[in-house]
């Protein structure tokens, strides 16, 4: 597709920024220049949203409004995330609209134009402020997800107190894993073969609820060092699990795969 983009690092700010380069028409000494600008934006955004991502910030960012604060640049006021957000090509044409006014003449008649050189600040689960390249590489290709098709539901009961209350979307997982935001796991029974209610729990997690991460040691004492937002519901998997609380460390390793349940 007929249009470029680019994935940097804004030295200090630890974020991730996409910047989308400008379109235009064709000119006496120039041809069209990244004429799929729109669908391109599209795509991304849509891309970003498979993997989990947040719009932080997003500015007009092209050389005539470079001399503007950034508060006259901006095209969001309120950070974005992007799989709450149900409509991407709504999206894209909020985007392009707000561009048009940014860094117009008071006394311009007519509209701007939409398709800017513009930059959105980004936070994706799994990448940090060092993978800029990784992550402009792998939004060139689709996001492949595994075939999640099975999917055992617990038969014990779970008094549901929640259901009925949007604003009950919170969850915590205590963890020491590296890997925070990539899933939730729980096996599907406990050691004696039954369900066991805090790993069912699990089960109940929902697409766009938010999970808060309490780690051990990761900040070197325990407490609660971030979230993320649940972008699938559960699936059936199987891993190797070994048991990390007090009782269970205290039972041989495992080395046999398990089936647990999961969402990610």
């Amino acid at each position: 597709m007929d249009a470029e983009y680019t994935v940097e690092t804004e030295p200090g700010r630890g974020l991730l920024s996409l910047v989308m380069e400008s379109s235009s028409g064709a000119s006496t000494n120039r041809a069209p220049r990244n004429t799929e600008y729109r669908p391109v934006l599209r795509l991304l955004l849509e891309r970003l949203k498979a993997r989990g991502s947040v719009l932080e910030d997003g500015l007009v960012d092209s050389r005539a409004t470079s001399s503007l604060p950034e508060a006259e640049r901006r095209l969001f006021t309120d950070r974005i995330r992007l799989v709450e957000v149900h409509d991407v090509e709504a999206l894209r044409r909020r985007l392009c609209t707000a561009q048009t006014t940014v860094g117009q003449s008071p006394n311009a008649t007519k509209g701007g134009n939409a398709t800017k050189r513009i930059r959105l600040r980004l936070t994706v689960p799994g990448y940090t402020s060092a993978d800029a390249a990784q992550l402009a590489s792998d939004l060139a290709a689709p996001v492949v997800r595994e075939a999640r098709t099975v999917f055992t539901p617990p038969t014990g009961a779970l008094n549901r107190w929640w259901e009925g209350d949007p604003a009950e979307r919170f969850w915590m997982e205590i963890t020491d894993r590296p890997d925070l935001g990539g899933n939730l796991r729980a096996l599907q029974r406990n050691g004696t073969g039954g369900e066991f209610w805090s790993y069912s729990l699990v089960t109940e997690v929902k697409p766009g609820d938010l999970v808060l991460h309490w780690h051990k040691s990761l900040h070197g004492q325990p407490g609660i060092v971030g979230y993320s937002t649940a972008a699938d519901g559960p699936y059936d998997d199987r891993l190797v699990w070994d048991a990390r609380g007090t009782y269970g460390q205290q039972r041989p390793a495992n080395t046999a795969p398990s089936p647990p349940g999961g969402t990610s």
